[in-house]
């Protein structure tokens, strides 16, 4: 299957936890050889994202929802700049 992988794109090596917190399940994804990244934090929730309680622990430096920036698809690619 290598033959047919994309030059264009390198393997990303995530790790990631998962918790619950506030009845909501969290994942954060950090990148395990790209230390300059920032994590990126996913949360499932039923509830309105603007009333989302988050964990105090956090420091979100931005909200990426709607940035496709930030698509495992895009941070795949080889010239992708945090």
């Amino acid at each position: 299957m290598m033959d047919f992988a994309d030059p264009e794109r390198q393997t990303l090596n995530k790790r990631r936890d998962n918790f619950i917190y506030d009845g909501n399940y969290y994942r954060l994804e950090t990148f395990e050889d790209k230390k300059e990244w920032p994590a990126i934090l996913r949360v499932d929730t039923d509830s309105d994202s603007s009333s989302l309680n988050l964990p105090p622990f956090l420091e979100v430096i931005e909200e990426v929802t709607e940035n496709s920036k930030y698509f495992s698809v895009n941070l795949s690619r080889k010239d992708f700049k945090p």
